[in-house]
């Protein structure tokens, strides 16, 4: 349902529901439904046309002001995580900034996290906050990321969701037909 919300706010006139169907079936169709009426209940949305394309007014239309925001970085409330049982928030951390320790419980590194808010998106517990880096947290050492990070990650990211199938993996295989 927050995807759901999310699109009809940037301005959709019409959402698709596949996968969760597919994995559940129809039965799940009306727990959306409930999902979706919850959602604007607690925002206080009269209906979907009060939620259509408002994320349009608040987006950046000067990158600028994107990258001038505050730094900001993950935090998992331990009480709501269903963690060992759900990782996604793990799986798709682009940049290794999550990991869980011998007790299950989720880690932030918070000198790789750059507060892309990736993990608070894909959690289904509404387990994952952000929070402001404050200058303190900044001098020990948050928010410090090395640009080879960047870089080593996209790489780490792009072999490990295919399963090694690169570009680099393939040239050669390539090369020889």
């Amino acid at each position: 349902h927050r995807d759901i919300a999310e699109f009809i706010m940037t301005g959709a006139d019409i959402v698709e529901v596949g996968s969760v169907l597919m994995i559940k079936g129809m039965k799940w169709l009306p727990n959306i439904i409930r999902g979706l009426d919850r959602f604007m209940d607690e925002h206080g949305y009269e209906d979907i046309k009060s939620m259509y394309g408002i994320a349009s007014d608040a987006a950046a239309t000067d990158y600028s002001d994107q990258f001038a925001k505050d730094r900001i970085h993950a935090n998992v409330n331990a009480e709501t995580c269903q963690n060992p049982t759900c990782n996604v928030c793990i799986q798709m951390c682009f940049y290794e900034a999550l990991s869980q320790d011998s007790a299950g419980k989720i880690n932030v590194h918070t000198d790789k996290c750059i507060g892309c808010e990736l993990c608070l998106d894909v959690c289904p517990f509404d387990s994952i906050s952000m929070a402001p880096t404050t200058d303190v947290q900044y001098d020990d050492g948050y928010f410090k990321i090395q640009e080879e990070i960047y870089e080593d990650a996209g790489m780490k990211f792009a072999t490990n969701r295919n399963n090694n199938d690169t570009i680099e993996a393939n040239a050669p295989k390539m090369a020889a037909e």
